[in-house]
């Protein structure tokens, strides 16, 4: 049996872990975890518990259109 902690069901900003994913090659664990757009990723467990990977990258998609918009890029005529 693996030693993992066991993070099923806890969320980390956007994502939700589902399921144990087994490890990486230097023995982390990887959780699958889903988006609340619906989309899945698999990433190492201390990445979620520390905040690092908090999104599938819808966040960070989001916050650079809202950076856009909030500056007025888009009133260019290059945009």
């Amino acid at each position: 049996m693996p030693r993992h902690i066991d993070i099923t069901g806890q969320r980390f900003g956007r994502l939700t872990a589902l399921a144990y994913a087994g490890t990486t090659r230097r023995k982390h664990a990887l959780w699958l975890c889903i988006c609340d757009c619906c989309q899945t990723v698999t990433t190492q467990s201390r990445r979620l518990r520390n905040g690092t990977t908090r999104s599938c990258g819808c966040l960070a998609r989001e916050s650079a259109a809202q950076l856009l918009l909030r500056h007025g890029w888009t009133d260019t005529p290059e945009y």
